[in-house]
């Protein structure tokens, strides 16, 4: 079955900021983000600049769609936190027949640098152990373990190269959950791991004369596409 994309609906649940939920807006006539954070949600309304995309706070075990009205369900960087059985019962409710569910991950994995190889998976297992739950094993592993109750499942999971600058992987990583839980409960601490990290990248780049180096980065991409 074909699914019609320019006359349908996608949601994208748990958008946070919204990054994600824009980049379907070429597709569909209607996208529309969800996520159970206000603050979240308001920061995607402020950014958000195309005119079929709108943004709505809701969990993701409890959809505001009717059903069977939905093209395309995707989740980026979220399945991990939601609760499976509630969550998939309502991809399934809001899907169209034929409806498509798609949920991936995009990662920071490595500094693809000389002597940096190993520097990210170190600074998660040895600073922030204690702040590591059970869902940060999907940075690691991807969906390569995970079942879902759909038909015509497909799975790819690969690593892309890039190019960027020792700030722009400074900021992905204060974005990492366990970050952020440092950050709240032990601010010093936080700091000084932070510090520990850029130090060392700096150190290892050879680059004593640029504020922003650049740095080669190796991101992991892992999806699921799949249907009702």
């Amino acid at each position: 079955m074909t699914v019609s994309c320019k006359d349908g609906l996608c949601v994208d649940v748990g958008c946070g900021p919204g990054q994600s939920t824009e980049l379907f807006c070429p597709h569909f006539r209607k996208v529309v983000g969800t996520d159970i954070s206000e603050t979240q949600i308001g920061i995607a309304r402020a950014a958000c600049t195309a005119k079929n995309v709108s943004f709505e706070v809701s969990n993701a075990e409890s959809l505001p769609f009717d059903d069977g009205t939905v093209a395309l369900v995707s989740t980026v960087n979220a399945l991990h936190w939601f609760r499976w059985d509630a969550f998939f019962a309502e991809v399934r409710r809001v899907l169209v027949d034929g409806g498509v569910f798609c949920p991936s991950l995009f990662r920071l994995r490595a500094v693809a640098e000389p002597g940096l190889e190993d520097c990210l998976e170190e600074f998660r297992y040895q600073e922030f152990k204690g702040y590591l739950t059970a869902q940060h094993d999907f940075w690691t592993y991807g969906y390569e373990n995970t079942d879902v109750p759909f038909s015509d499942v497909r799975k790819k999971d690969f690593v892309v190269n890039e190019m960027t600058t020792l700030s722009a992987v400074l900021a992905c990583v204060r974005t990492w959950s366990f970050v952020i839980r440092m950050e709240e409960k032990e601010p010093e601490r936080a700091r000084q791991v932070l510090e520990r990290l850029e130090t060392r990248i700096r150190s290892k780049l050879g680059k004593p004369g640029e504020d922003d180096p650049e740095v080669q980065v190796a991101y992991r991409a892992s999806y699921i596409l799949c249907r009702k």
